[in-house]
């Protein structure tokens, strides 16, 4: 368990602390870019869809970044906790900073008051956050590029905001053109799925095994 700690620790403080920050700041500044006071359900979800839920992009691409340090990895790969191990760990960390941040963000809004059911809107920044991060961890996994990480993501949320649902079906961003749940699901398994995969790459590309 001692482990599993200090593993977390360092990833916060030398890795994930920094983007928790930008996020912060990223939120912080939403009051600027889009209206966050008084809004009804649907208002909500643009904010959430086309602004909030970056945050994704930001805290899941972390979890390789530490493997760009050839010493970092080399030393990974010696100590008796398993690579796939600390990445799931790593996972994890920003995935509950994902969760901590959307919530906080929610409450926000709520005293802002606006008009939404939580769940829901909660279940809409997950999932799109998680699946824009994912996409990102992909390509991290891939080409070993920090910055074709960020850009990818970047480059599918930009082409959602000029196109439509007839281009990418039920892995489009914006949900009004579908029941929110069904979309929402179908892009959260999705980035799940792309998730499991980027970390199958990432260990061959490391030369680790699960």
């Amino acid at each position: 368990m001692g482990n599993y700690l200090s593993i977390l620790k360092v990833n916060l403080k030398h890795n994930l602390g920094y983007h928790i920050l930008c996020c912060i700041v990223l939120l912080s500044l939403a009051p600027i870019f889009m209206s966050t006071k008084n809004l009804e359900q649907i208002q909500t979800i643009i904010v959430i869809e086309k602004y909030a839920s970056l945050i994704g992009i930001i805290l899941m691409i972390t979890v390789f970044m530490p493997d760009t340090n050839i010493e970092i990895r080399e030393l990974t790969l010696t100590k008796k906790i398993s690579n796939f191990t600390i990445i799931v760990i790593r996972g994890l960390q920003a995935l509950i900073f994902i969760v901590i941040l959307s919530i906080a963000f929610l409450i926000y809004l709520k005293i802002n008051y606006c008009l939404f059911d939580f769940k829901i809107i909660l279940l809409v920044f997950f999932a799109n956050s998680i699946f824009l991060g994912s996409l990102g961890m992909l390509i991290f996994s891939i080409f070993n590029q920090p910055v074709m990480a960020y850009m990818f993501p970047i480059f599918y949320f930009i082409t959602n905001i000029f196109s439509d649902s007839k281009v990418f079906s039920y892995w489009y961003l914006f949900s009004q053109e579908f029941i929110i749940y069904e979309n929402k699901m179908v892009i959260l398994i999705s980035a799940l799925i792309i998730i499991v995969i980027s970390i199958f790459f990432r260990l061959k590309k490391n030369g680790s095994s699960f």
